[in-house]
C-alpha cells in the first residue's frame, strides 16, 4: 500500500520537531516541486529575476536582496505587487515604498508574489497592459 504525505518545509530554523526528523527509507520517493517558495522581481531594480523567498521576508528585504532600485529609473512611489488570492482571483496593489521608508511599515511577501518596479512614465503602460501581464503570470505560475 502506497501513501503520500505532504510536509511543509518552511520554518526549519525554528526550534521543535519538524519534517526533517522523518526517516526516508529505501524505496521511498521524495518529490520536491519547483517554484514553491519563489517571488518574482521585475523592472527597475539592480538584479531583476526570480528570488528565493525566505521565512518572514518583507518587501523591503526583498528589494535589498535584488540590490535596490535602479537609481535612474526606479520609482519608489509606484511599485506594483501582484498576488494570487486563489485559483480565480489575483490582487494588484500599487505600493508607495517611499512612504514605507519614511514612516515605517512593510509588507510580508508570499510565495508566488510578483513585484514590479516601475520606471519613469511607465505606470500608464503597465495599466494599459495589465490584463495581458496577469494572463502570462497565471499561465507561468503553474510550472
Amino acid at each position: 500500500e502506497r501513501t503520500a504525505t505532504e510536509y511543509d518545509l518552511r520554518n526549519l530554523e525554528r526550534q521543535g520537531s519538524h519534517p526533517t526528523q522523518t526517516p526516508v527509507l529505501p524505496g521511498d520517493v521524495v518529490f520536491i516541486p519547483e517554484g514553491v517558495n519563489l517571488v518574482y522581481v521585475l523592472g527597475a531594480v539592480g538584479r531583476p529575476g526570480i528570488q528565493p523567498l525566505s521565512d518572514s521576508m518583507t518587501m523591503l528585504q526583498l528589494l535589498a536582496a535584488v540590490n535596490g532600485f535602479n537609481e535612474t529609473a526606479g520609482r519608489l512611489k509606484q511599485v506594483v505587487l501582484i498576488r494570487e488570492v486563489n485559483d480565480t482571483e489575483t490582487e494588484v496593489q500599487l505600493i508607495n515604498v517611499k512612504s514605507m521608508l519614511r514612516y515605517g511599515g512593510d509588507i510580508l511577501m508570499q510565495p508566488g508574489d510578483v513585484l514590479l518596479t516601475l520606471g519613469a512614465g511607465s505606470i500608464g503602460a503597465v495599466a494599459a497592459n495589465l490584463s495581458d501581464i496577469l494572463v502570462q503570470l497565471q499561465a507561468g505560475g503553474n510550472t
